[in-house]
């Protein structure tokens, strides 16, 4: 945890307001605030007109102008039990006066510039996801629009990829603390008419800090990184908009930039604590740096068409040729050994330096086609084919240089510079899927159908030389697919799906290989106010590969309620529980011994949550609403957990466009296996809801 708090990154705001050294100042303003917010529903009673106070009937507004909501209050968080960075990396809510929602429009009757403008926007203050959405148009003429979202990414569990968690180093050496923006913004000219141009442009960016490993052979240290990575996205084309024909032209670009920097100034002995041969590996001095520019031109063509009433057609096709340019250097000072070349031989050594720069290209084609015929009222038949393929040319000069401990204590320079091959991966993928669907009555649908998957891949060993050998993949997949629609009766609906397939290639350990996949849902409709439904899904998949031995199970069973007597005007019932299965073993190849390990992984699960709305009767137009329920997850197996937020909210209306609302949530993770990564907190909200 010392490692992370190095980098320099502040952390998420938010979260850090409910961090025990919270400024003196701050705890003042809290309890001014808290009675502000208690104190405005009485002020609000007493100050606010009641209907005909003036002794008249107010006639309501031909057109109102500006309507909408705003709902803003404040959150206080208990001092956070148990660890805070678990905390921070399941729930990463902070206390602070907040913009939980607003969504309003506005309607201009002049119509000069727009005619309607509508903004949106969630979860400001400093909550770790925040959205904000405008659109403005003018019909006829042009209709613009602009998405702003805002993420915080906290991630630190003490007990994942650490392996001395057993003797209490508490050091997550898989971590991230980032921010990730994004917006995108797009014109459309002349809506609604058959031929609307338009532009668009896109940005992600994001940057942040976090721990990574730096692996050498025999030995891994985890050391403090930055990333820092930005994508802009540029296009534009035409919709063409007729009664039996719609296409899409777009053109675009996108240009990338990823900087990431790794570093340690410190000793540390690693993940290994014995020595080799006699000699303790460590680390003293580390300085890598990524650096990555890359762009990429595309064409784009979408195709829907309707020649026949009986004939539905469906095509698209992109090609682009990205390319990017890598530039990387690394110092890295201690005591460590080599097992391969480019040093001969098992050699310590006491410094290294790298240098690398390449580039590469990847002509990229995909393409897909569709339709759907229905020769018979009752017989619909539909077909579909894609494509998917690219090939990545690159070129990249290397250096290498160590020096060298040699038995005399001597120290010697070895440097190589290495030119790999240019052709460096060929990928292809295709599908075809048919499927036969048949009305046998009006209630009943049966489908059948057949996907077949087939591919090829190239790429060369990973050797840093011209003449390295090359690996070649194969993927070639039948399944065989069917379904069914049943309404046996006006209130009951039952669905169900099943696919199985048979691959004899593969690309990867825990590809579909030999699978069965079923989903099925029960839906039942006991009253107008009450309905219910199940559903149940299934998957099963198994590659008996001597080295492999891989068998994995998913089941899952749900069942859920709703419940709106008299339309829900004074009480509703909403529930679900659900019972999760997942059961993973596989062979794996360890890297020490080379020998054959078994991975085993269980996980047994209850997932329920519930909430009940009441309403009470009120004379005025609103009435106090009280909302009661929560969340549970309590799981046994290789990671039991559980997980409990019960809530409580009542909303009270002050007049007949404010409420007032208090809401308190109780948060608690446990783990059996790893007591110290548990935390509980709670939190409180109030705040007032405005209609606008």
């Amino acid at each position: 945890m010392r490692l992370l708090r190095n980098t320099g990154v502040p952390p998420w705001p938010g979260a850090a307001r409910s961090a025990p050294a919270a400024s003196g100042k701050r705890r003042r303003l809290k309890p001014l605030l808290l009675a502000l917010l208690l104190t405005l529903p009485v002020a609000a009673q007493e100050t606010a007109p009641a209907a005909g106070e003036s002794g008249q009937a107010v006639s309501p507004a031909v057109e109102q102008w500006l309507s909408g909501h705003m709902e803003a209050g404040y959150r206080w968080v208990s001092d956070v039990s148990g660890d805070f960075n678990t905390y921070r990396s399941v729930v990463n809510l902070g206390e602070g006066p907040k913009l939980l929602g607003l969504d309003f429009t506005v309607r201009n009757a002049s119509r000069k510039l727009f005619d309607t403008m509508t903004v949106r926007g969630s979860s400001w203050g400093g909550d770790p996801y925040n959205t904000a959405r405008v659109e403005v148009g003018r019909d006829g003429s042009y209709k613009l629009s602009f998405d702003y979202r805002n993420i915080s990414y906290f991630n630190f569990l003490p007990s994942f990829a650490n392996p001395f968690v057993q003797r209490g180093v508490l050091l997550d050496q898989r971590s991230f603390d980032l921010q990730r923006r994004l917006i995108d913004t797009e014109l459309e000219l002349l809506p609604g008419r058959k031929i609307v141009p338009f532009i668009a442009y896109s940005r992600d960016w994001g940057n942040g800090s976090g721990i990574t490993d730096f692996v050498t052979d025999g030995n891994e240290y985890p050391v403090a990184n930055t990333l820092r990575d930005k994508t802009d996205h540029f296009r534009g084309g035409v919709r063409i908009e007729l009664k039996r024909f719609h296409a899409t032209l777009e053109q675009g670009a996108t240009r990338f930039k990823d900087d990431q920097s790794v570093f340690n100034a410190e000793r540390q002995n690693g993940n290994r604590t014995t020595p080799v041969l006699g000699q303790q590996l460590f680390l003293t001095d580390l300085l890598q740096a990524y650096r990555v520019r890359g762009d990429s031109r595309y064409s784009k063509g979408l195709v829907t068409a309707n020649p026949a009433s009986w004939l539905n057609v469906y095509g698209q096709l992109l090609y682009g040729q990205p390319s990017s340019d890598v530039e990387y250097n690394q110092r890295n000072a201690g005591r460590f050994v080599a097992f391969r070349p480019p040093i001969a031989g098992l050699r310590f050594f006491d410094l290294q330096q790298s240098l690398l720069a390449s580039e590469a290209k990847q002509p990229h084609t995909s393409g897909s086609l569709a339709a759907e015929l229905r020769p018979h009222r009752r017989v619909r038949v539909m077909e579909s084919l894609m494509t998917d393929r690219f090939h990545t040319t690159a070129s990249a000069l290397a250096e290498d240089s160590f020096t060298v401990t040699t038995p005399d204590n001597a120290s010697t320079l070895a440097s190589t510079q290495l030119l790999p091959g240019l052709e460096r991966l060929v990928f292809n993928y295709n599908r075809q899927e048919a499927n036969l669907l048949v009305d046998v009555t009006e209630r009943f649908t049966l489908r059948g159908g057949h996907r077949y998957v087939w591919g090829d891949s190239e790429v060369r060993a990973p050797q840093l030389s011209q003449s390295g050998p090359q690996e070649a993949g194969r993927l070639k997949m039948h399944a065989g697919l069917a379904g069914v629609s049943l309404r046996p009766a006006d209130r009951l609906n039952i669905q169900a799906d099943f696919e199985a397939g048979s691959a004899d290639r593969n690309y990867f350990r825990t590809s579909l290989q030999d699978y069965r996949k079923l989903k099925a849902r029960v839906r039942y409709q006991a009253l107008n106010s009450l309905s219910f439904a199940a559903a149940f899904a299934l998957l099963s998949n198994e590659n008996p590969a001597t080295r492999l031995n891989y068998d994995f199970l998913s089941r899952d069973n749900s069942l859920s309620v709703f419940w709106t007597p008299g339309g829900g005007k004074r009480f509703s019932l909403t529930g679900d529980y659900t019972r999760s299965t997942l059961r993973s073993d596989l062979l794996y190849l360890d890297p020490l011994g080379f020998s054959s390990l078994q991975s085993s992984y269980r996980e047994n699960a209850h997932i329920a949550s519930g909430v009940v709305d009441l309403t009470f009767p009120n004379v005025n137009q609103a009435a106090p609403k009280l909302s009661l329920g929560g969340s549970l997850y309590r799981s046994m197996g290789s990671r039991p957990a559980q997980y409990y937020q019960p809530l409580v909210k009542f909303a009270f209306p002050v007049h007949r466009k404010v409420f007032w609302f208090a809401e308190w949530r109780w948060y608690q993770l446990a783990q059996p296996l790893y007591l110290y990564e548990g935390f509980r907190t709670h939190q409180f909200i109030a705040g007032l809801r405005l209609a606008l």
